[in-house]
């Protein structure tokens, strides 16, 4: 955005004043701008905008295809086999020496 007459004159008013009163200050922020291209006076390439966001949309489209592809092929969950599952013990609860399986949930709290 190009600055107004009066708006370059008082900035060049600044930046004199600036030079005079602390050149160092002066040549520091004269050089701040010069290594990032984002601030030099040529005009924006638009066209490095869509660009980098169609990259994005392609590599986050990609990752959800590849979630979405895990989810649907992944293998079902077997069905226990007739082991006891790690929460279950043998107890005996008859007292005749007879054992009977019994969950967490069966057990009394202590």
């Amino acid at each position: 955005m190009a600055l107004r007459e009066y708006e370059e004159r008082i900035l060049a008013a600044i930046e004199h004043r600036l030079t005079e009163d602390d050149p160092v200050l002066a040549g520091r922020l004269q050089s701040f701008g010069e290594c990032d291209p984002g601030l030099s006076d040529a005009p924006a390439d638009g066209d490095v905008r869509w660009r980098a966001w169609l990259v994005c949309a392609i590599v986050g489209s990609m990752v959800l295809l590849v979630m979405l592809a895990l989810i649907l092929l992944a293998p079902p969950a077997e069905a226990p086999s007739g082991e006891m599952a790690p929460e279950q013990e043998q107890v005996d609860r008859t007292g005749d020496g007879q054992d009977t399986t019994a969950t967490a949930m069966d057990r009394p709290s202590v």
